[in-house]
């Protein structure tokens, strides 16, 4: 709502204003908006389609492999070396690291703003100073991408083999895909990998005195093609080639590894040589039945959307090509999502619009006039169009949202000028003099007063972290939005006025008597108006503080994520049992289930962050999609499911309603509650963590209780008999590789099979050895002797820690919960602050509260700053406006007055106060004090230029004036209540925004027309009274000096 009058008077002359060229140019005009039409329409067709900005998170992960290394290991080798010079690195806010069983994880988050080009260059260079002996291969060093989630994932079935569905789609499939434009890689999972397994007999090794080092020695050295230079034979030169590389696998088997004498030892008479496979490190399922998955993702900066098309096309056309007996089919497609979150605001964005325009014929009464401004909404939008693709923003579910919450607002510059033009008409004059007059009178005051609601967005764009990377495209078109909507108001209304305005409206006054009677009632009772206001606005205080709170609503699709766990230590075969549970009882759902695609085991590499948990044969993921017309709720799908899951025994649920969520966008904690307890001994951390779990567990408001500490795989330790084994000429080492060789062999050399290359393994002894069988394994020793692998060290077993995170260089344990069906953020946390109160902490031990609510913490900071800037900013732009310091001051009690709207919207609604909803209230901010703008500035104009008492021109101006406002509120709140209503795909996202601006405008705009009179009314009765009494002080004293000196006189 910008209406106002110009609070000093006249405006521009005619020669120089922008109304007076609009009305004598209107050709030029015309083609001035043709041209930005047209430059508009082709800007949206190249906007990239995403569904979320594009969000660049401060964050470099750190990734060692160390085969063998036990937790402890891995912290004192690896991860505590790095965080030492990490720390150091410019720009460095925290440093977090997880040492687990095989390998470490560091991630180092940065200040936001800082240049991580650089900073991904130091960090190489920091843990380059070592030299690591334990790595399998170099760490990885990779900066954190929100937009590693796969886009589309693909599942090939058939009554084909497993190996050959792979081999299908590594050879074939997968590389069709990479070749589509937009597509980054394909990463496949399950089926069954082809290899040679040269499965060595110890006795043999033993018999021969061979070890197992000798025999991949001789597989490398017999595997090889090089070439040997040039030689030259009359006019013609040739290459020499050595041509050795194993062929097939009887080449395999024929390779001699030693000799006996003059007896050539070849590598089959040391044991079984065959085509076997590789052990799986997942299964693949879709629909219950075997499969290949296929992960496809999309480069960066390309449209999701364009990229899936593509896709699809792709399949569309290779399903021909594909053997008869085999499937490839879409299991997952995030652009389904983005399509329908779209599609969802462009439709509430067109219903507002047209509501709004409904309005304007309601209260205008006029076709032309009711046309003219209603067509400022797709004018505006159009333009905005132009510079979002400028500066390159996206169409996303925030830039989209910006617009649909600010196309009410598009409207009412245009109002303010007709409505000025109106009453100019009124007034006698034609046409073109009234469209030119009426707008150059208001261009002060709409400029000023757009800029009112235009300047709240300044702090979102200049705040850090996440909610500036979220809000800054959404803030920016709004902006756009509303100056667009100005020059249209200025430029085009005038124009379209002058030429299609017919007929002069009847005045309004007479319909609002009763409103007028009763302004002065309230103005002849104004302690009882002010008392009243008080006693609302302090009764909304309880109300608010009941108010659920949450940092981000999950959106949710009709695509939901489980994430199963059994207990570390768990066979890939078992969980996959359990897995197949869970798929029957997820389809028990029938109609309603369109797919079910699960994948046991490890997944598809990504750059993981310190806060996930590494994938293995314990784990599993479930991607459930329900058909588009289901009636089912996905919330009430879950809660029935993790009754069933419950009933199996160490199998614990993690639930996501989506793998596009927001959450997942912003590299949030793995839960949505973290506890941290803070200290160095990791038996106390335990003790402490499991007093913590046991009082927590059972809470109503929680689920999924865990902890990263208490339980971890079951360890082995092996305590050597040192004497023995120096007496043996063995070393630890020796045996450390023995036994890894023994349990997973280790990859020799490769051959080359048509166009795949597939390893040969070199593995001493059968799969699947058992403790006791491990026990028995024979150690070469010399003169072709062996001794138990029982006799040189003592077994040992106990369970070891999961993981040790570090954070900043501390030790701390972690306890996770999510949040049961229907709790909020703010119960879950009250509960458990009262629980972790009754914790008796020992010395230098410290309990933090993460996880979401420090987000929602740390976020809900940095926006009330933000609010705080904004209603500054809006205070020196009206006392810019008024010329005056305490006009201003009188319309800043416009925010209290929006504050009880926003408190009993929200709490009416159901809906939770959480980010979205506080950048609604910081819009608010610069929208609800417009409506006093127009009040006071009217007030203002008739006292001055009419020389009417303040009492009577506050009812007057009030009069005049209310239909302006409730034009312009209506517009507003009506073209928001398709999103409040939460409708489509993506709604929670946008409906605390839109209902925290619709509570506040309500509340701003009914009190307004009433308070904002009587305080006006006795701010001013103060002002004049303090005027009095100063002109009577300077009277008295002038008093006297004129008594004295007319006595000298005498």
């Amino acid at each position: 709502m910008n209406e106002t009058q110009p609070p000093r008077g006249g405006g521009q002359k005619k020669e120089s204003s922008i109304g007076n060229f609009s009305v004598r140019y209107p050709v030029t005009v015309t083609m001035f908006f043709l041209g930005i039409i047209l430059l508009g329409s082709i800007s949206v067709t190249n906007l990239p389609t995403n569904l979320f900005p594009d969000l660049r998170i401060p964050r470099i992960t750190i990734t060692a492999d160390t085969p063998g290394l036990s937790p402890e290991e891995v912290e004192r080798e690896v991860c505590e070396r790095y965080e030492s010079f990490l720390t150091t690195v410019k720009g460095v806010e925290h440093v977090t690291s997880v040492s687990r069983a095989d390998g470490g994880v560091v991630q180092v988050d940065f200040d936001w703003g800082t240049d991580m080009d650089f900073a991904l260059l130091e960090v190489k260079k920091s843990i380059g100073y070592f030299n690591i002996d334990v790595l399998s291969e170099p760490a990885s060093v990779l900066r954190y991408d929100p937009n590693q989630l796969p886009i589309v994932t693909l599942a090939l079935t058939g009554d084909r083999a497993m190996d050959y569905l792979y081999l299908l789609a590594y050879r074939s499939i997968g590389p069709d895909l990479e070749r589509i434009a937009g597509v980054a890689r394909a990463e496949i999972s399950g089926g069954l990998i082809p290899e040679v397994r040269c499965r060595l007999a110890p006795e043999l090794l033993t018999f021969y005195e061979i070890t197992t080092e000798q025999v991949i020695q001789a597989l490398t050295q017999a595997n090889v093609s090089a070439s040997g230079g040039w030689v030259e034979e009359g006019n013609q030169r040739y290459l020499i080639r050595a041509v050795g590389e194993l062929q097939d696998i009887d080449q395999i088997k024929d390779v001699v590894v030693t000799y006996k004498g003059s007896v050539p030892i070849y590598l089959q008479d040391l044991g079984d040589i065959r085509w076997d496979f590789k052990e799986s490190e997942n299964f693949v399922r879709f629909d219950g039945k075997p499969s290949v998955g296929l992960a496809l993702y999309k480069e960066s900066g390309t449209n999701t959307v364009e990229v899936v098309r593509r896709v699809r096309e792709f399949l569309a056309q290779d399903r021909a090509n594909l053997p008869k007996d085999t499937k490839l089919e879409m299991a997952y497609d995030q652009s389904v999502f983005i399509r329908q979150a779209i599609t969802e605001v462009q439709s509430n964005a067109i219903s507002g619009g047209l509501l709004a325009i409904g309005i304007l014929f309601v209260f205008l009464r006029h076709i032309r006039s009711t046309f003219i401004v209603g067509l400022s909404i797709p004018v505006s939008i159009i333009a905005t169009f132009n510079l979002m693709y400028f500066v390159d923003l996206s169409l996303n579910i925030m830039t989209l949202g910006g617009l649909a919450l600010g196309s009410g607002m598009l409207v009412d510059n245009a109002i303010v000028v007709l409505e000025n033009i109106f009453r100019h008409r009124q007034i006698g004059k034609n046409a073109r003099e009234a469209a030119s007059d009426g707008a150059n009178e208001v261009t002060a005051a709409i400029t000023a007063s757009t800029l009112t609601t235009v300047v709240v967005f300044v702090p979102i764009v200049f705040l850090g972290g996440v909610t500036a990377q979220l809000f800054k495209e959404q803030a920016l078109t709004v902006v756009f939005s509303l100056m667009t909507s100005l020059v249209v108001a200025l430029v085009m209304i005038p124009a379209m006025a002058s030429r299609f305005l017919r007929g002069i409206p009847h005045s309004a006054g007479a319909r609002y008597r009763l409103f007028t009677g009763f302004l002065r009632w309230a103005l002849h009772h104004r302690f009882l108006v002010i008392l009243l206001t008080i006693v609302l606005t302090v009764g909304s205080i309880p109300v608010a503080q009941n108010i659920k709170r949450e940092f981000i609503p999950q959106a949710a699709e009709k695509q939901f994520i489980i994430k199963l766990r059994m207990p570390p230590g768990t066979e890939l075969e078992v969980t996959d049992h359990a897995v197949a549970s869970v798929e029957g009882w997820v389809r028990e759902n029938g109609p309603d289930v369109e797919h079910v695609f699960a994948r046991v085991g490890k997944g598809p590499e990504r750059i993981a962050g310190a806060e996930q948990e590494p994938e293995g044969p314990h784990t599993a993921e479930l991607l459930v999609s329900l058909k588009e017309n289901s009636a089912l709720n996905v919330p009430k799908i879950i809660a029935a499911l993790d009754r069933k899951t419950k009933q199996i025994y160490g199998l614990t649920a993690n639930y996501l309603l989506s793998q596009s969520s927001l959450s997942n966008m912003i590299g949030s904690e793995q839960a949505a509650i973290v506890i941290e307890v803070k200290g160095r001994k990791l038996g106390i951390l335990s003790d402490l963590s499991r007093q913590i779990y046991d009082r927590i567990y059972r809470l109503p408001e929680l689920t999924n209780v865990r902890t990263n500490i208490l339980e971890g795989n079951p360890e082995v330790n092996l305590i050597p008999d040192r004497a023995l084994m120096a007496s043996l000429n063995l070393s630890p080492q020796r045996i450390i590789s023995l036994i890894s060789n023994h349990l997973r062999g280790e990859v020799a050399t490769t051959i080359q099979d048509v166009d795949q290359t597939k390893d040969i393994r070199v593995q001493l002894g059968e799969d699947d050895q058992t403790l006791t069988e491990l026990k028995d394994l024979l150690v070469p020793v010399a003169d072709g002797k062996a001794v138990r692998l029982a006799e040189l060290v003592k077994f040992e077993i106990e369970p070891g820690p999961r993981e040790i995170v570090h954070k900043d260089q501390e030790r701390i344990a972690q306890i996770f919960a999510d949040f049961a069906e229907g709790v909020k953020l703010s119960d879950a946390v009250s509960a458990v602050r009262d629980r972790l109160a009754t914790v008796n902490l020992p010395e230098n031990y410290y309990i933090r509260l993460g996880g979401e609510e420090q987000r929602r913490a740390e976020s809900f900071q940095g926006l009330l700053f933000a609010l705080v800037l904004a209603l500054i900013l809006v205070y020196m732009v009206m006392a810019s406006l008024f010329e005056s310091l305490i006009h201003p001051f009188i319309i800043m009690f416009s925010m209290p007055l929006a504050a009880i709207g926003v408190i009993w919207g929200f709490y009416w609604s159901g809906q939770t106060l959480n980010m979205m909803g506080y950048i609604g209230i910081i819009m608010l901010a610069g929208i609800a004090v417009n409506n006093a703008i127009v009040l006071i500035d009217y007030v203002n104009r008739l006292r001055r230029e009419e020389g009417v008492e303040t009492l009577e021109a506050l009812v007057q101006g009030a009069q005049r004036r209310i239909r302006p406002i409730l034009m312009t509120t209506l517009t507003t709140i009506l073209a928001l209540v398709p999103l409040a209503l939460g409708f489509g795909e993506g709604a929670e996202i946008r409906a605390p925004m839109a209902v925290a601006v619709i509570g506040g405008l309500v509340s701003s705009t009914v009190l307004t027309l009433v308070f904002i009179p009587v305080l006006y009314y006795l701010v001013d009765s103060f002002v004049q009274f303090l005027a009095r009494k100063l002109k009577r002080e300077e009277e008295n004293e002038k008093e006297p000096i004129q008594k004295r000196v007319s006595g000298g006189a005498a």
